[in-house]
């Protein structure tokens, strides 16, 4: 039998950040929660249901520091920004996979913590269309380390020790998200 197989992540962030202006430079620090939540499946390729289907979940609870601020300015409504923040988080794991397949069955879960480090990165080019609205568009970066995969399960639960409970949750892994970022700012 065929099979294909489907993964599926993902990512909230929420953050609470108090900031103090040094010149034209914003200091900041605060708490960070991120939510990490990814599901692989393994499907056969004639249409029966997942016959595997692998969870992880992190919650990511930490501290912050930062700072944002002007890099370039020309003067003429065209600026270039750069943000850093990075911080330490506690992760709690749980990770899950549930064989369907009628010759194994089962279903198993793992749980465990692990210290991670989050960081961040953006540089962005402003133009001011008005004292107030300004068109933004940049690129940014964000490293996580200390996390656990899905894919990264399926040694350990095997497949998964299907049907074993408790067993260890795999949490060495790294993610880097990177990207380009298009906005328009309104400020009051």
């Amino acid at each position: 039998t065929a099979y294909t197989h489907r993964l599926e992540s993902e990512f909230r962030s929420i953050e609470l950040l108090g900031s103090r202006c040094c010149g034209s430079t914003l200091v900041f620090g605060g708490f960070r929660y991120i939510s990490l939540d990814e599901q692989f499946s393994s499907v056969a390729v004639n249409g029966q249901p997942p016959t595997l289907i692998i969870g992880a979940e992190n919650d990511l609870y930490g501290f912050e520091l930062g700072i944002d601020g002007e890099i370039w300015n020309s003067c003429r409504g065209l600026s270039l920004e750069g943000l850093a923040k990075a911080g330490v988080y506690h992760n709690d794991v749980s990770a899950s996979a549930l064989d369907t397949d009628t010759g194994f069955g089962g279903s198993g879960q793992a749980s465990g913590s692990e210290t991670a480090f989050v960081s961040e990165l953006a540089v962005t080019a402003v133009y001011d269309l008005r004292c107030n609205l300004s068109l933004q568009a940049g690129y940014q970066m964000l490293f996580i380390d200390g996390v656990s995969l899905a894919a990264d399960q399926v040694p350990d639960t095997g497949d998964l020790n299907v049907g074993v409970n408790n067993a260890d949750v795999r949490i060495a892994s790294s993610l880097f998200f990177h990207g380009l970022n298009v906005g328009l700012e309104y400020r009051r």
